[in-house]
């Protein structure tokens, strides 16, 4: 089952399916985000990968529902059919196993350890959670069609009455784009990656008293990845290294995730090994023009993984059965959750965000 799951990731990794569209199939994105792409040299075609770059602003700005349609389809397509029938054979040993350890099914088996502890209770958590938001989602779905009936008008575009899933993402970041006055495109001006790094690495090395030390020449499996060493500032001594493989490229996993490299447990001397984690995101490159932007969702996301990354160096138990990303499967996004949190305040935006040509913080727009 773990080679089976292994090689269903590795496809998607993998994966280099190449899409082309026009300018007119673009309509809606901007010039940035144009200019970024390669064109088709014998059509003139925009190409546009699979990738969450690519595919997500796509999704939330263009104003042609042929293009999300397509784009929207052959996202959730990636890797049929041998993906297909990788879930199928896990499907058929994970029912297998459960079989053979007494349990009715692979869900049963599961959750017996989890906080849940089986199926039925799940099922009614997501039944009474459904009546509680019933009423609020037909609301949002309200304010949603009405958006699509005028955007339809507004563009030329039959109305049909329904909000499909190549809907969804424009229709949402509309609703609260005109909810809250919110600028999307606006914020993002704030949050260059490299702004936005430097004032994470500040905050977390003062919240957790570590020293961050980058180093100037690490052995690395891209020139784009960069290497930490994490020191206690107290005693000085080394705690771990960490690693940030931050843009997209052909065969990297397509996620945000943090990884391990080695755990900070005791080794067969009972000394404590150096521990290494390994920062993966697909942020948008550089182009020509703009540093690379992240949406506020995106310093969320590298914030979170970070803080994995924390979790795995600072952990100090003396087996790796206990360590970080090993504790209680309820608890292991307990951290970074929390962490979370300085995304969201004053104090720590101001250290996070520049506006790439005016150089100012987003506080100042509140002051």
């Amino acid at each position: 089952m773990s080679l089976f799951s292994l090689q269903f990731c590795r496809n998607l990794g993998e994966d280099n399916t190449l899409l082309y569209f026009s300018k007119d199939d673009l309509e809606g994105m901007d010039i940035g985000f144009l200019s970024a792409l390669e064109k088709d040299e014998a059509t003139g075609k925009y190409i546009l990968t699979l990738k969450y770059p690519d595919y997500i602003p796509v999704m939330k700005k263009c104003v042609v529902p042929e293009t999300r349609r397509s784009y929207e389809t052959a996202f959730n397509s990636r890797c049929v059919p041998q993906n297909v029938e990788i879930l199928e054979n896990l499907v058929r040993l994970r029912e297998e196993q459960a079989g053979l350890l007494g349990y009715s099914n692979h869900a049963a088996y599961t959750q017996e350890i989890l906080m849940a502890k089986s199926p039925e209770i799940v099922e009614k958590f997501f039944r009474e959670l459904y009546e509680k938001v019933k009423t609020r989602w037909e609301q949002e779905r309200a304010k949603m069609l009405e958006l699509k009936k005028q955007d339809c008008d507004r563009f030329g575009y039959e109305y049909d009455g329904l909000i499909h899933m190549w809907d969804f993402s424009r229709l949402y970041h509309m609703m609260i784009d005109k909810e809250f006055s919110l600028d999307q495109d606006l914020l993002k001006q704030y949050f260059p990656l490299e702004v936005v790094l430097e004032g994470m690495l500040k905050i977390y090395q003062g919240l957790l008293g570590l020293r961050f030390t980058k180093f100037a020449n690490p052995e690395v499996w891209s020139d784009e990845v960069t290497a930490y060493e994490v020191t206690d500032t107290d005693s000085g001594s080394l705690m771990g290294y960490f690693y940030l493989d931050l843009f997209p490229r052909e065969g990297k996993y397509g996620h945000a995730r943090c990884g391990i490299l080695q755990q900070a447990c005791l080794d067969v001397t009972e000394e404590r090994q150096k521990v290494g984690a390994l920062l993966i995101c697909n942020f948008p490159r550089p182009t020509p023009t703009n540093p690379s932007l992240l949406s506020h969702d995106e310093v969320v996301t590298l914030f979170h993984e970070f803080g994995h990354a924390m979790h795995i160096i600072c952990a100090k138990a003396e087996t790796s059965l206990l360590l970080s990303m090993s504790v209680e499967w309820d608890f292991v996004e307990a951290p970074s959750q929390m962490l979370e949190n300085w995304c969201y305040v004053k104090d720590s935006l101001r250290l996070m965000s520049k506006h790439y040509k005016v150089h100012r913080s987003l506080i100042f727009l509140y002051n």
